[in-house]
């Protein structure tokens, strides 16, 4: 059974966020709480800055997009359970 769950390239599970900066991550199923390096978020789960033009006007506009304590994430374990990669919110 071991090396079956040992040849799994990364495995699905599921956490909470407690704490969007620094990140830190409640895993559940593991009983484990992970953060930095650890845990990977990428640039699209974080508020984005970008240049807009309306009108002939330019200025800068947020998209929000950031973690936020009490969200639901999914998340990908590779294997060996070192890293753990943020995909996304859950729902």
């Amino acid at each position: 059974m071991n090396a079956y769950e040992n040849s799994q390239p990364c495995d699905v599970c599921f956490g909470t966020v407690l704490s969007p900066e620094p990140i830190l991550v409640g895993i559940e199923e593991l009983k484990l709480t992970i953060r930095k390096p650890q845990a990977v978020v990428p640039d699209y789960l974080a508020d984005h800055t970008v240049q807009v033009t309306v009108g002939g006007e330019s200025g800068t506009a947020v998209i929000p997009g950031a973690l936020k304590a009490g969200d639901r994430v999914v998340l990908l374990r590779k294997s060996g359970g070192q890293r753990y990669i943020v995909i996304g919110r859950e729902g």
